[in-house]
């Protein structure tokens, strides 16, 4: 099965990938830091979504700040 970036994760798949709770990622949600993320009936991650926040995250050294939005 290949992984398509449309793919709508749960909250506790995305926290898995992310090695945070389910916690961290509604405080994300509250505070606008993580993934960003779909609301309907419920909360899900496109995928896509889930690995561009993820390479937002990349630093060459820990002095680098963070790059401008």
């Amino acid at each position: 099965m290949s992984e398509n970036p449309d793919d709508l994760l749960s909250p506790q798949e995305v926290a898995t990938m992310l090695k945070v709770t389910t916690g961290t990622l509604a405080n994300y949600r509250v505070n606008g830091d993580g993934p960003a993320f779909v609301k309907g009936g419920r909360i899900q991650y496109r995928r896509g979504d889930v690995l561009e926040y993820v390479r937002s995250l990349v630093r060459r050294s820990t002095s680098q700040q963070e790059a401008a939005a």
